[in-house]
């Protein structure tokens, strides 16, 4: 957890964090576990710095803490589903028995 809270000071020191920024911080706070600090971030971001990157982090976090009705939520309001978003819903449903 150390480097992730280092990551997390780092990223609070910036005054106005980019798409880049914003979406490795949710990957950071999803690949370590902490899919609650990744949802949050990225509910908190502005619409125009999210992306297909961004859409796959959460949506693997909403995914990991098994909040399927949330990640379907997020998933029918993503206006441009890239088969890479397809993927990982698909990838996810298949894994939860929903096929």
């Amino acid at each position: 957890m150390g480097c992730v809270d280092q990551a997390k000071q780092i990223f609070e020191k910036i005054l106005q964090p980019d798409r880049i920024g914003c979406t490795a911080m949710v990957n950071c706070y999803g690949l370590n576990g902490m899919d609650i600090q990744a949802i949050e971030l990225y509910h908190e971001m502005p619409s125009e710095l999210i992306d297909e990157v961004t859409h796959i982090c959460v949506l693997n976090s909403y995914l990991h803490s098994r909040l399927m009705d949330e990640a379907r939520s997020i998933f029918k309001n993503i206006q441009n589903k890239t088969k890479k978003v397809y993927d990982t819903m698909i990838d996810y449903l298949s894994q939860a028995s929903f096929f």
